[in-house]
């Protein structure tokens, strides 16, 4: 099996793009609700959408505001677990959370654009790692 067709994410001044180790696009800045987040691995990313990925089966989590119905989500690429979505909540002030993702900080690496030049020129594409 090859590789699968990507989504690819557009990176602008304005946008910058969370990667996959494995260089696919997760999700974008754009996307961002909380960067308040805990997950597994430490600081997370709390977002509305996220592409490239495929879903666990659900199970439920205990996590410090609550228990979740939750799907893990993996690289359609390379599988790495990079996050969570929030199938169902038990609490109903945290059904806010339901549909949306947890994304890890630590696995993921963060592309955006230096001195606002054009996406074409790579050579002023930095990244973060965290």
């Amino acid at each position: 099996m090859g590789l699968l067709y990507a989504t690819v994410i557009p990176l602008t001044a304005e946008n910058s793009v969370y990667r996959c180790e494995c260089a696919t696009d997760i999700s974008s800045s754009e996307s961002v609700i909380s960067n308040q987040f805990t997950g597994k691995h430490g600081d997370a990313l709390f977002v509305s959408h996220v592409c490239n990925v495929t879903l666990d089966d659900e199970e439920w989590r205990y996590m410090t505001s609550g228990r979740y119905g939750v799907s893990t989500i993996r690289c359609a690429q390379c599988g790495t677990d990079v996050g969570w979505k929030y199938v169902k909540s038990e609490d109903t002030s945290q059904t806010y959370k339901v549909g949306k993702y947890v994304i890890e900080k630590g696995i993921l690496d963060e592309y955006v654009l230096n001195d606002n030049r054009p996406s074409q020129i790579t050579d002023d594409i930095i990244w973060k790692s965290y």
